[in-house]
């Protein structure tokens, strides 16, 4: 709303500067220049804010592992405060940043159930995770990894009763004992993820 006004800032302004449309007591509806000077301040830090919430609301994107790290890039580059700034961006920007972090506990642990760093965690472009500093990013890989234990530990009580059928045809018709399988590709996937680096470099 604030961007369509101050693209009709001068119509409006002629308008009601016109004593033929407007009387002598509402020229006074028009804003003053810091009121206009104002509403440019808070629709330049805005912009981005909406053109962030429309990404995370499309159904085409995968917004679960994008949120923290896109928001952590928000605070860095658009809502830092800049030496330049008037005192309504600087008032502005760091209010956005306070609601930021206290709505997504971005600076506070972070807990298991974090399902937004767990996903960044597992996501091919964020899985260095960047926006962290070293004791949040060592701590997120704790919790994936610990959440892959609990995971794996689940699955081998099935998987040892299933071997357990097989032992009985565990070899082929000559006799020769069936290899044992590797590790599996989500595994692999996941370690690769964990490590930040192809199993290759």
């Amino acid at each position: 709303m604030l961007e369509h006004l101050l693209e009709q800032r001068w119509p409006v302004t002629a308008v009601l500067s016109d004593p033929s449309y407007t009387g002598k007591n509402e020229r006074s509806l028009d804003l003053t220049t810091a009121q206009w000077n104002m509403a440019e301040d808070i629709s330049n830090v805005l912009k981005l804010m909406v053109t962030l919430t429309e990404l995370l609301s499309e159904e085409d994107n995968a917004s679960l592992s994008i949120t923290i790290p896109t928001l952590a890039n928000l605070k860095r580059r658009h809502l830092a405060i800049a030496a330049d700034n008037s005192p309504t961006t600087k008032s502005l920007k760091a209010k956005l940043v306070e609601e930021i972090d206290h709505r997504w506990q971005i600076n506070d642990k972070l807990f298991e159930s974090s399902l937004y760093v767990q996903a960044a965690v597992v996501h091919p472009r964020f899985k260095l995770l960047p926006f962290l500093d070293n004791g949040k990013r060592d701590e997120a890989y704790i919790c994936v990894s610990q959440l892959a234990d609990r995971l794996n530990a689940a699955q081998r009580p099935e998987q040892g009763q299933a071997a357990g059928e097989r032992n009985t045809m565990s070899s082929d018709e000559e006799g020769e004992p069936v290899p044992k399988k590797g590790k599996t590709d989500k595994q692999r996937d996941i370690e690769m993820l964990l490590c930040g680096e192809d199993e290759e470099k």
